[in-house]
């Protein structure tokens, strides 16, 4: 049929690029056809090797059908058949005998498909549903039926890049693609939308009308997606469904002009658990695109690249494979190897550096920590900033790593990452552990000698490697690291080969962790030690004088640090900190939850209860829980103030109006508490526990949230779960009247009131 696949292993046409890591060589295959019929039948042949016993049947033309019929086909879980007639069924009959398909769905207009086709069709295989319907909508509620378990993604057919982005992501993971154009009542809609009460809605670009139609009591689930930069929508939306246990190294990609091979990329991607991206235009595929931003992220750790498209060529793969021939950066022959946290004690693993008698480890004011002749050394209380130093026989400096750890503290939950040194203008990311998950990294680069300069953001990588490594920077900046893990599933999202439906084993984490080092001091006391023929020693006794910690300059990137430095005078070194004041509280932004029980009433048969009616980011708003803690760094204290907020049961009309209050109870303080604080004169930390149930409901489950707040010199830490319901928010200043608003939960979504799976956060970031 004119099909032509072409495999090629693209480490064979790296060219000049050479690798300094080795990386398993990137695959890429190449699909084409002249016509998405033959296209669909070489897609089928590769993604159904086994063939299917049930197909959808459509025909090849227009796109923005045949992308509402890949998105059935993907919601069944079936292969697509195209035709190129409606009154033929020679090729339909052909593809579907080669699949072994016994029953079909018929996907079309009423016009599509001639009443012998259906009839030649009707004799040969058994048609389970057929969808005729003319307007687009009424189609789309059809379709809609029969994937109701599962949330409907919203586009207006006439804007291309609104379907582009929405039929991918519907056949990337089996959703229900549904058109509006603007010419549907409100009441339609109104009835349409609430077929899907338990499930959440994606409403894309200029879409965004039909929210207006959606039942108050579902706002809740719907997102609407901006697609000013349609590519950015599109990683976005690959990125959430690695999130969800898909592959993301295993990527099916099309030409961002061939809507239909978009689809058909997207369907083969479903069936395969990988993630399908759109490339460039079919004339110039290797150009700017959202494959092209995702492959550059990735670089050579990508597996497989599977290019589907209408009249490709080899070099077509050739081009859009590029992104995928620059190797990582290897780590550096010295580097960390694990830290590991005792009760009282941690310890730092290394690699031996050539030469090396002894190492040497200094707190951030060049406070000897410990020493060590082998490649590991136990060091006493928390990790903190600290200069690793590697001493030949004669005590000279050979060379040193200065670093930060981010670590979730309790034993029982998963690190995140830790700074291994700077180099040479290069910083190596280590992460520690051995959850094998995608992670994205952002790095944010500062001035800490000009002011007025602004940060300079760069999404840097996408990674699955213990290491990570980032060169050819300025020696002289600040740069702060950003580190989100894009799946919750160990192994699966960084290999196309492990079990496609795994089992989750870890949440989500993130970190933030700078890298604490510039060549040049930031503070008048560190000039001297970096003047001309300084000895060794001179430095050792004070290694790390560039610390962020100590530059002044750079507290325009936090206000925590800001408040300080002005408190104590404008100076940070070893001064005993002021005061602090961090208040952690939640709150349900809601006015009214309903809650499945009935009232008895039958002008108001809905029971509710009172939420706060607000929006996030006040520190004095209404609250369900609250737990302000009070630093007293001189005198070396902590207090904690528990406050619970009083909980309303009402019963209200269908529409949540009219409600009159039944009752009112509090749940008791003594289920906010604080189970770990330390603190000395210029570091603290404490963890907070909520374990709070509704008290006016015996099963509610309880709202839980477990944070633990570092706070010190230099990037203080925020880290922990919370649930999705209700809205967290931290605030922390000085005083009351100088709260800085650290935290406000963006996600808040009203199943998660009662529990259930996907229902919580994990919360790793600066402040």
């Amino acid at each position: 049929m004119g099909v032509a696949a072409i495999a090629v292993t693209l480490s064979a046409i790296a060219g000049a690029f050479v690798a300094t890591q080795p990386a398993t060589a990137t695959t890429g295959a190449l699909t084409t056809a002249a016509t998405y019929q033959p296209l669909a039948a070489a897609t089928n042949a590769q993604a159904f090797p086994s063939g299917k016993s049930n197909a959808v049947v459509s025909i090849n033309t227009p796109d923005t059908l045949v992308a509402q019929a890949a998105s059935l086909a993907a919601g069944l879980g079936v292969p697509l058949v195209l035709t190129s007639s409606g009154t033929s069924t020679s090729t339909a009959l052909a593809d579907l005998q080669a699949l072994g398909a016994t029953h079909v769905s018929v996907f079309g207009t009423s016009s599509t498909f001639s009443a012998a086709f259906l009839s030649s069709l009707s004799s040969r295989v058994t048609i389970d549903v057929n969808i005729a319907e003319s307007n687009a909508f009424e189609r789309s509620k059809v379709l809609a039926q029969r994937l109701v378990s599962v949330h409907p993604v919203v586009v207006d057919p006439s804007v291309a890049a609104d379907v582009r982005v929405g039929a991918n992501y519907a056949a990337m993971n089996g959703f229900p693609l549904i058109y509006v154009d603007g010419t549907e009542t409100s009441a339609n809609l109104s009835t349409f939308f609430s077929n899907f009460a338990s499930g959440s809605i994606s409403v894309i670009g200029k879409a965004r009308s039909v929210t207006s139609s959606i039942p108050s009591a579902q706002t809740g689930q719907v997102e609407v997606l901006n697609t000013d930069d349609p590519d950015e929508l599109e990683v976005q939306l690959a990125d959430r469904t690695v999130g969800a246990g898909n592959s993301a190294t295993d990527v099916y990609v099309a030409p961002s002009d061939q809507l239909g091979s978009v689809s058909l990329a997207g369907l083969w991607a479903h069936n395969k658990g990988g993630v399908s991206l759109s490339a460039g235009a079919a004339t110039n595929p290797g150009s700017a695109s959202a494959f092209h931003s995702y492959a550059s992220l990735w670089a050579s750790e990508l597996s497989t690249i599977h290019l589907v498209g209408k009249s490709l060529s080899n070099d077509s793969l050739v081009a859009v494979s590029q992104p995928t021939t620059v190797a990582r950066a290897s780590a550096p022959s010295w580097h960390l190897i694990d830290t590991t946290l005792g009760s009282a004690t941690w310890t730092i693993s290394y690699t031996s550096l050539g030469g090396a008698s002894s190492y040497v480890a200094y707190d951030v004011y060049g406070e000897s920590l410990g020493t060590s002749t082998t490649g590991s050394m136990t060091l006493a209380g928390t990790p903190s900033a600290v200069a690793l130093v590697a001493l030949n026989s004669s005590g000279d400096e050979l060379a040193r790593i200065e670093y930060r750890v981010n670590k979730f503290e309790a034993a029982d939950e998963r690190e995140s990452a830790v700074i291994v040194g700077a180099r040479a203008g290069t910083n190596y990311l280590r992460f520690l552990g051995t959850l094998k998950v995608p992670r994205l990294i952002t790095r944010t680069m500062t001035d800490p000698f000009d002011e007025s300069a602004e940060p300079v953001v760069v999404t840097n990588a996408i990674t699955c490697m213990a290491f990570f490594a980032d060169s050819g920077l300025d020696p002289t900046k600040q740069y702060r690291y950003t580190v989100q893990t894009l799946s919750s599933s160990d192994n699966r999202g960084c290999s196309s080969t492990a079990p496609q439906n795994p089992v989750v084993t870890a949440p989500v984490s993130a970190a933030a962790v700078t890298v604490p080092l510039t060549e040049f001091p930031a503070s008048p006391e560190g000039m001297g030690l970096f003047k001309a023929g300084a000895s060794a020693d001179e430095r050792a006794a004070s290694p790390t004088t560039t610390d962020s910690a100590l530059m002044q300059s750079q507290n325009h990137t936090t206000v925590k640090s800001r408040q300080v430095t002005a408190k104590k005078g404008g100076t940070l070194n070893r001064a005993t900190f002021p005061d602090f004041v961090l208040r952690y509280q939640g709150f349900i932004a809601q006015q009214y939850v309903p809650f499945p029980e009935s009232t008895g009433d039958l002008l108001r048969p809905v029971t509710a209860f009172g939420g706060d009616n607000r929006g996030g980011g006040i520190s004095y708003g209404s609250y369900r829980f609250r737990m302000t803690v009070f630093f007293n760094f001189a005198g070396r204290t902590v207090n904690m103030v528990p406050e619970i907020g009083e909980s309303h049961k009402f019963k209200c009309t269908v529409l949540l109006t009219g409600c009159i209050q039944t009752a009112s109870a509090s749940a008791p303080t003594s289920s906010l508490t604080m189970p770990y604080a330390s603190i000395t004169s210029n570091q603290a930390l404490v963890r907070l526990n909520v374990d709070s149930s509704l008290p006016l409901v015996s099963f509610a489950p309880p709202i839980n949230g477990n944070i633990n707040f570092y706070l010190g010199v230099g990037n203080s830490t925020i880290l922990g779960t919370h649930d999705m319901m209700p809205n967290h928010e931290i605030f922390s200043g000085l005083a009351y009247s100088e709260y800085s608003t650290n935290y406000v939960s963006r996600w808040a979504v009203l199943p998660c009131l009662y529990g259930g799976p996907g229902c919580v956060v994990q919360l790793n970031q600066g402040f």
